[in-house]
């Protein structure tokens, strides 16, 4: 008899069993009424049964996990780059800082893109200490891409801008709204004059640069927009100013009597128009206006 049974024979004197389970330890495993043990045929059978329900449950596992990493991790093809904040993030932007030094001195204007930077003077306006008037546009020497974005920093407390189709500067432009300290360039490509006016306590001075944005065609600049011309004759000069403004005419050109004070001119009636009203012209027409100061 092995020696654990004869242990647990010992067991029993202070155990309280059924009397049958005394005999029963005593004939061991091998005993009547117990399951002999397994031959060794049964034993491998048995152990390859279980290699292959474990192995059947490893590759379910391993499957499903599989699954669910492929569910929660997405690959490089999945990315949307359309919406990617580093893709949003590589479109450069117009930086422009329009600044009055401490000193007083008159103020400059800064324009950056990408590794470009240049300082522009001012081309006209009114600053103390200065004489200054009208100058040409300067030129910012960078290719802009179209519809970059534009911001602004300044000390002015108030800023106006607008782009002038170049190389016709009158009558094409296209507004620009600084109040917010940004907006977008056209993502039209063509040359443009880019105009910056800033009013200070001081004064009030103006910046006229031309800049490039992306490659314009070869058939730049775009066509004029038409519009009627309306009739001024009989209309006080400056209401008639406002008028052809208002349709979109904002070139004008005055004939008055030689040595008339300009008092009297802006004060006169337009007593002549051409070309004359009704006619349809681009919008960069200038129109001529005569002016009788006989009151």
């Amino acid at each position: 008899m092995p020696e654990r049974w004869e242990r647990e024979i010992g067991k029993l004197g202070t155990l309280t069993a059924p009397r049958s389970t005394r005999p029963r330890i005593a004939e061991g495993p091998h005993g009547d009424g117990m399951l002999p043990a397994p031959r060794r045929g049964q034993r491998m059978v048995a152990v390859v049964v279980a290699f292959a329900v474990f192995g059947a449950a490893a590759a379910f596992v391993a499957g499903a996990f599989r699954r669910e990493t492929a569910s929660t991790i997405p690959v490089a093809g999945d990315f949307d780059t359309s919406s990617s904040p580093s893709v949003a993030a590589s479109t450069t932007s117009l930086q422009a800082s329009l600044e009055a030094p401490p000193d007083g001195s008159i103020p400059s204007l800064t324009l950056a893109y990408g590794s470009t930077s240049s300082t522009f003077a001012a081309t006209d306006g009114a600053w103390p200490g200065t004489n200054l008037s009208p100058q040409p546009p300067q030129t910012f020497d960078a290719t802009i891409d179209p519809g970059a974005p534009l911001t602004l920093t300044t000390n002015a407390r108030k800023v106006e801008g607008s782009l002038l189709i170049e190389p016709r500067p009158t009558g094409q432009s296209v507004p620009l709204d600084l109040s917010s300290g940004s907006a977008v360039l056209p993502d039209q490509a063509g040359y443009y004059q880019l105009e910056i006016v800033g009013d200070w306590d001081n004064g009030k001075v103006g910046f006229g640069v031309r800049i490039t944005i992306g490659t314009p065609p070869s058939d730049w600049p775009p066509p004029a927009p038409t519009a009627t011309i309306p009739d001024v004759v009989g209309v006080k000069l400056q209401q008639a100013f406002k008028v052809l403004q208002d349709a979109g005419f904002a070139s004008v050109s005055v004939v008055a009597p030689a040595g008339a004070p300009k008092t009297e001119i802006t004060s006169g009636v337009v007593t002549a128009q051409d070309p004359a009203a009704g006619t349809d012209a681009e919008v960069t027409t200038t129109i001529k206006l005569t002016v009788s100061t006989s009151g």
